[in-house]
């Protein structure tokens, strides 16, 4: 008996489709051991990304072009066909957990989300601390005219409710693999990352952060765009920009002694509005998995709009862990040894914040066992078992 094997078909692909990477690489893997057929009908652009040979000056071209002459997205769209019948699905790698692309909501079958929220109260909205919540809210403008990126109240979303059951968690992946997206150059980008997991670990926490103040609240005097970060702090003026947390626990990391490494870029002097640079601390991208090889733990506070980012898994593939604030948000599966939580810091108020407590938590992580970290990773995080999880989540969206 024949055996049916899906087939995954990219019909839309962003023009900032770096992000998006780890994705199409685990679905190449799943291509070349007989799990799915692999289809690209999308833009013109990406589909020559995909065949050009390992050119970085091209390829790094291409994704330019396809920058500045395509209409912004955040959403990758496809679908999964199986015996006639498809499912389609899209990937939302936007920054803000809030903000959702209600048309695609209602269109797909299922809706990965990059930031998920632990949890959706369509009622409430998103917390960002015990006592503020944030609407959810359509990618969209009110005023359609303005693009994706440009300040504008956001559309609600009035049944986001009935929708939410097609809202499915996905891991945040690398920043970049390749300039090119064909196997051959996600392959070696992603084998340049592995190479990392055989660095000896000699140090026990890092942190890598690249400015302590964040977003100022802006000056306007209309209803706030809540995908806007100095609207944000406007609207809600009780809040602390995570930023500033940075700030601080790069300090408390610092004072712990030579088996700790805290940079932090940009240092911002609050009473004389000066900005400290150091450029001399920045870790090429390349060059930044093989950095925090050295550490059992990296640490990580909320970004901003409270996202989760890219150095999870660029710390889990080296067999790091991550030592965090209280997280908001999820990936498809529970952390386990990978990720130890501290208090919860996010948005709030600086004074309202433990901070003795937390610098002893972090002089007391209990040893972490790198083979452990790696096994976590190769079980869970890595871009075929991911696939996988697409391609199933999809196929059982309908049953």
């Amino acid at each position: 008996m024949t055996k049916h094997i899906p087939t995954v078909v990219i019909t839309y692909m962003p023009s900032r489709w770096r992000p998006l990477q780890v994705y199409i690489y685990g679905l190449y893997e799943l291509e070349r051991m007989g799990e799915i057929k692999l289809q690209f009908r999308c833009n013109w652009l990406y589909r020559l990304s995909t065949i050009i040979p390992d050119w970085p000056h091209l390829g790094g071209a291409i994704h330019q072009i396809g920058i500045h002459t395509r209409e912004e997205s955040y959403m990758m769209e496809g679908y999964v066909e199986l015996d006639g019948k498809r499912r389609y699905f899209c990937l939302d790698r936007g920054d803000t957990p809030w903000c959702l692309n209600g048309e695609a909501l209602r269109r797909t079958d299922v809706y990965f989300k990059m930031q998920c929220p632990i949890e959706i109260d369509e009622k409430k909205g998103f917390r960002l601390t015990e006592n503020v919540y944030v609407p959810y809210c359509d990618h969209v403008h009110v005023n359609k005219s303005l693009g994706l990126q440009q300040r504008g109240e956001r559309l609600p979303i009035p049944d986001l409710g009935t929708y939410k059951h097609k809202i499915k968690p996905i891991i945040v992946g690398f920043r970049c693999l390749a300039d090119g997206n064909s196997y051959k150059a996600l392959k070696k980008g992603y084998e340049e990352y592995r190479k990392t997991a055989f660095q000896p670990t000699t140090k026990k926490l890092m942190c890598y952060f690249g400015d302590d103040e964040g977003h100022l609240p802006s000056a306007f005097t209309d209803t706030p765009d809540l995908d806007n970060g100095p609207d944000i702090m406007r609207a809600f003026p009780l809040l602390d920009h995570p930023n500033r947390k940075r700030g601080i626990v790069s300090s408390l990391i610092h004072s712990l002694g030579s088996q700790y490494d805290a940079r932090l870029i940009n240092h911002h002097d609050r009473e004389t509005g000066k900005v400290e640079s150091h450029k001399e601390l920045v870790i090429p991208i390349r060059d930044f998995c093989a950095h925090i090889s050295q550490f059992e733990y990296n640490c990580n506070i909320s970004g901003h709009k409270m996202s989760m980012p890219n150095r999870f898994s660029e710390s889990f593939i080296t067999g790091t862990a991550i030592v965090t604030d209280k997280l908001a948000l999820k990936w498809y599966l529970p952390f386990d040894e990978e990720v130890v939580e501290l208090e919860e810091m996010g948005y709030l108020p600086i004074d309202s914040i433990d901070w003795e407590k937390v610098k002893k938590q972090l002089a007391e992580l209990p040893h972490v066992d790198r083979d452990t970290i790696l096994k976590r990773y190769e079980e869970k995080w890595a871009p075929i078992p991911v696939a996988r999880y697409m391609v199933r989540t999809v196929l059982s969206s309908r049953e």
